[in-house]
Order: structure tokens, then C-alpha cells, then sequence
């Protein structure tokens, strides 16, 4: 097991104490081989202990900080590994908003989505003008101009870290979030031919980092798609 120690001095602020509860509130009601499993959570006079599965891996983040890309076929395996969890999420109505690499952790060679104090339960239709969370680099247009968005956001930073394992950079990157969203907007997707990745994948890719989130490809498609091998979801 692995002890998260948070101390109950830093539950002076209600925002903060509202994070860690829907943290646990959503941990415990996903279970997935590819999401860090919450076992428990325990308050005691001083402090509270989120009690999580134990993974003895780093995270994608230094993972790439050492090879800095991944070939296509390992890219693929492990992209594949997280859609697969994020459906157990999408079947709870549940929008993570906070996918990066540093929140995706490896057991053995398993990728695990961990972190889930962003997400949200969201109520049916899944469209939200929610408080505006995340990291800015991998947050969708729609996050990153305040408007409202679904859980296709969560497509858009996979898409953006798909990417990254493949090309060891982010698709687009900016000093601020003013200059991230002038360069998402006027700056076409590019694939450097350096780097040879097929046809197929870059056009998953492309679908995946569309702007507008009515063209942007959705989960429903994301499960079926013939380049992820994603099986039926075994969460509880």
C-alpha cells in the first residue's frame, strides 16, 4: 500500500478540503487494472491518510525525462492502457481534467492513471461549467479560455501526451496561457518527419487535438478504435 499524509492545518481552506474529499469520494467508486485503486481514508487529530494501492514504477513524466520518446509500437501499448482505465471513469460520469504525464504511474509494466483530486462527478450529458482546474499545458482550448467543455477535454490532454511520448515534446507550448492559446489557435499540428510514426496513428492523434469539441473525436470512439486494444470494461 502507499500513504498519502495530508495535514489537517491545510483544511483551514474550504477549496482545499473540498479537493481531497472528492479525491477520495471518486477514488472509491472506480476500480480499474489501469487507475491506482483507493483502499481507504483515515482522519485522525492531526492528520488525514488516503490509503492507495502501491506502484513500483515512476511516472510516464520521468520515464520520457530519460528516453525522451517512446517507439510507436510501446507508445501504443501504453496509450492503450490508460483509455482503457479512463473508461471505467467515463462509465462513472466522471471527468478527470488533469491527465499528464506526471499523473500517470507505472506498476510492473502497467500505466495507471493516478491523481483523481481534479476530477469531478458530473451529471448526466456531462457538459460543465465547473471551477477551471488542471495544468495549463495539457488543458483543452475550452479549459484554457473558461468556456464550458465535456468530458472531451480529458481527449484533448491525451491526445497531448500521446503525442509527447511519440515526438518527446508537446504538440504546442507557450511562456503563458495567453501565448499557449494564441499558439493552439494559429499554429496548424504538426508531426516532425524525424520521427517516423504511421499514417494511422497521426491521424488518431489529429482527431484527438481538434479545437472545437463538437468536431474533437469522443470516448464512445475512442474505446473502438482498431489501433487501441481496449476490452470491455471490468469496473465495479
Amino acid at each position: 500500500m502507499a500513504i498519502k499524509k495530508i495535514s489537517n492545518s491545510l483544511f483551514s481552506s474550504a477549496k482545499f478540503q473540498e479537493l481531497v474529499l472528492r479525491e477520495i469520494q471518486v477514488a472509491q467508486t472506480v476500480h480499474h487494472p489501469n487507475i491506482v485503486n483507493c483502499i481507504s481514508a483515515v482522519r485522525t487529530p492531526n492528520n488525514l491518510y488516503i490509503i492507495t494501492e502501491f506502484c513500483d514504477g515512476i511516472t510516464l513524466e520521468k520515464l520520457l525525462a530519460e528516453k525522451k520518446t517512446l517507439p510507436e509500437e510501446e507508445a501504443l501499448k501504453y496509450f492503450s492502457q490508460i483509455v482503457s482505465g479512463y473508461q471505467s471513469l467515463f462509465e462513472k460520469n466522471v471527468v478527470h481534467r488533469d491527465i499528464k504525464p506526471a499523473n500517470l504511474i507505472f506498476n510492473s509494466d502497467q500505466l495507471k492513471i493516478c491523481d483523481l483530486g481534479f476530477a469531478k462527478i458530473v451529471e448526466e450529458g456531462g457538459e460543465s461549467s465547473m471551477t477551471i482546474l488542471g495544468t495549463p499545458l495539457y488543458m483543452s482550448p475550452q479549459l484554457l479560455k473558461c468556456e464550458k467543455y465535456t468530458n472531451k477535454c480529458d481527449v484533448w490532454a491525451m491526445g497531448f501526451v500521446f503525442y509527447e511520448m511519440l515526438y518527446g515534446r508537446p504538440p504546442w507550448s507557450g511562456k503563458s496561457q495567453m501565448k499557449l492559446i494564441e499558439s493552439i489557435t494559429k499554429t496548424p499540428l504538426q508531426f516532425p518527419d524525424s520521427i517516423k510514426v504511421s499514417d494511422d496513428t497521426k491521424y488518431l492523434i489529429s482527431k484527438m487535438l481538434v479545437i472545437e469539441e463538437d468536431s474533437r473525436i469522443g470516448w464512445p470512439e475512442m474505446f473502438k478504435h482498431p489501433l487501441l486494444k481496449i476490452t470491455k470494461s471490468k469496473s465495479a
